[in-house]
């Protein structure tokens, strides 16, 4: 039994020589066989078990494993050999006794009961404890990706909501009060005027009219005067309280408009806020929560495999502490042992289902109802006159050209969230190779026959360029240089309009 507590030092010597990959003088621990054999047995207890447990779970498992079945085989020549000698089954007392000889360099029985207490008390317990802290992180994960939800419906968003709501009320309302004041201002406005118009007809002329007559339609005429004044006097008092009225609530309504404004512009900002963090929230803790799952996964595995390795090792172990007789069987049955790890198996969490954000939406669309889109600075645009419907529903600008020294057709697209600017296109920078030279042949004057209209141009040079790209073969153009802009081209022969429409303010040019 001597030569099998040699050969579990010598396992134990190699393991270490193995961990440092390294061999001779310059190496903890020597080279030879003899030197590995001295430096072990000199080795206690303890080192010897720190040894074991250096060694990952599965060469740790191949060592116990070893050094139980050399034990066993040992244990069987004793038995057979003391049972062949005195014809009894004294199995106890072989095992006991085989276990003895070993005493001369290091108890091995007590070093593998050292390494079975150990893994009961520490190994085990950290497999479970490591199983339970991935459960708890995949838990986190799971929680991570709910709580990106919080960044809906802020109480800041709702708030806002509640106030876009009231004055969107009290602008509607308010639209409609002043709708009726100015009505009712029209209409005092007309009955006045009316009044005033029949006061005016009432005057007779008295030319030639006698002293009685003229006498008794001045009497009339007096008392009538009397009672236009007086209606006048009441009529003109209801104009001006039905105008008073309709001002205050025109400036109020416009105050409460603005406000309305303010609010939807500030809430559609809010919740396009809201629904960015949410998805990008979403988006960014998916994947932690796939990667956490695929590594947790890997480790639930490695886990699973190392406690099949502890539980085996217990088994080995145990198998010494049965009678000789049994103690082949048993560590057949440690070898072949199927380890249920079903305790460690990982449930992937269901994912939290993404958020309904209807409601949000709907509150963003209503929110983009009162605040418009922002005008632009586009470099190449005149944008003195921009105007129209600015507000993404409905949205309809008008006014913007192209600048001079650019030419071309306007073209809008709405912003992208309200409260941003729109864009425009269209307009090109009038290169020299492009450009249409040309004279002012008369000015202030229209010139026939001539085209249909072109459409406003921003410049006489834009306006060369729209005819020339309507008629290239045009000679002459007409600009209203003076009035709306609008653009046509004109014969070659034509002669100064008389009479036409808005003719001072047209200028015609004959192209070079």
């Amino acid at each position: 039994m001597k030569v099998v507590a040699n050969l579990i030092l010598l396992n134990l010597a190699q393991l270490a020589l193995a961990r440092t990959g390294c061999e001779g003088d310059g190496c903890g621990i020597p080279a030879s066989g003899t030197g590995l054999l001295q430096r072990s047995v000199r080795k206690d207890e303890a080192s010897l078990v720190t040894d074991i447990f250096s060694a990952s779970p599965h060469m740790q498992l191949s060592l116990v494993e070893q050094m139980v079945e050399d034990m066993v085989a040992k244990n069987q020549k004793a038995w057979q050999s003391q049972k062949g000698d005195n014809g009894t089954d004294d199995s106890d007392n072989v095992t006991s006794g085989a276990l003895a000889v070993l005493s001369d360099s290091v108890d091995v029985f007590q070093i593998l009961q050292s390494v079975y207490d150990e893994i009961e008390k520490t190994s085990l317990k950290k497999v479970m404890d490591d199983h339970a802290a991935s459960v708890a992180t995949m838990e986190r994960q799971r929680q991570n990706l709910e709580d990106c939800r919080l960044y809906l419906s802020t109480a800041d968003t709702v708030s806002l909501q509640g106030q876009m709501t009231g004055l969107k009320a009290q602008a509607t309302a308010c639209a409609a009060l002043v709708s009726t004041l100015e009505a009712e201002q029209s209409q005092a406005t007309s009955k006045l005027q009316q009044s005033i118009d029949a006061v005016a007809i009432s005057c007779q002329d008295f030319k030639g009219l006698s002293a009685d007559v003229a006498t008794q339609w001045l009497e009339t005429t007096q008392h009538s005067a009397e009672q236009y004044r007086k209606n006048l006097q009441e009529l003109n008092s209801t104009l001006s309280k039905a105008t008073s009225d309709y001002t205050n609530a025109s400036t109020t309504c416009d105050t409460t408009t603005e406000s309305w404004k303010l609010t939807s512009c500030n809430l559609e900002g809010a919740i396009s806020q809201e629904l960015a963090a949410y998805s990008l929230c979403r988006g960014q803790e998916s994947k932690l929560f796939e990667d956490t799952w695929a590594q947790e996964s890997l480790n639930a595995e490695k886990r699973k495999s190392d406690f099949v390795a502890f539980t085996k090792i217990q088994c080995f172990i145990k198998v010494l502490n049965q009678t000789a007789a049994e103690q082949q069987q048993l560590t057949k049955s440690c070898r072949t042992e199927n380890v249920s790890t079903d305790a460690l198996d990982m449930v992937k969490p269901m994912l939290p289902a993404t958020e309904d954000t209807t409601q949000l939406d709907s509150a963003r669309h209503d929110a983009q109802e009162a605040c418009p889109c922002t005008v632009p600075a586009t470099a190449g645009y005149d944008f003195t006159s921009a105007g129209g419907t600015l507000t993404i529903s409905g949205f309809s600008p008008s006014g913007v050209t192209c600048a001079a020294g650019y030419s071309g057709s306007v073209s809008y697209t709405v912003c992208g969230a309200a409260g941003t600017e729109y864009s425009v296109s269209g307009c090109s920078a009038i290169s020299a190779v492009s450009a249409v030279q040309f004279d002012v042949l008369y000015d202030a004057q229209d010139c026939g026959p001539s085209s249909g209209w072109l459409g406003t141009a921003s410049s006489a040079d834009d306006c060369a360029l729209k005819c020339k790209d309507s008629e290239p073969a045009a000679l002459r153009f007409v600009w209203v240089k003076y009035a709306d802009k609008n653009c046509k081209c004109a014969s070659g022969s034509c002669t100064a309009a008389v009479g036409a429409y808005n003719q001072d303010k047209m200028v015609t040019y004959e192209c070079k």
